[in-house]
């Protein structure tokens, strides 16, 4: 009987604080104290998406990564001082984002690359 008020009584505790802790807001600082921010695409210019078609011969039964993306690459490419963005895809083309600006919020795409 003790053994069973026991477990009643730490259920009961737990939920009580998964209930109060996951009620809060995540997001108590201010947008200016964040590391990272959420930039929409057609702020950013950058539009990429790594689209995966699973088949027959292409699948994660025969290649275990398959649902990995290919990668990301940030680096001064035409050498202006600026961060460009380089994304590699699965079996799409791949892109190269030129920043336009020194806010790293305008890329324009470049269309050159296969």
């Amino acid at each position: 009987m003790m053994k069973m008020k026991v477990s009643t009584l730490s259920v009961l505790v737990v939920s009580l604080f998964v209930l109060t802790n996951c009620s809060k807001n995540q997001q108590d600082s201010s947008d200016e104290d964040a590391l990272f921010r959420q930039i929409t695409p057609e702020k950013s210019g950058v539009t990429f998406a790594n689209i995966v078609r699973d088949s027959k011969d292409l699948n994660i039964l025969d290649y275990l990564y398959f649902y990995n993306g290919g990668g990301v690459a940030v680096g001064d490419i035409n050498n202006d001082g600026l961060s460009d963005l380089f994304f590699v895809s699965n079996q799409g083309k791949n892109r190269l984002f030129l920043n336009k600006t020194k806010k790293a919020s305008c890329f324009s795409q470049n269309a050159l690359l296969n």
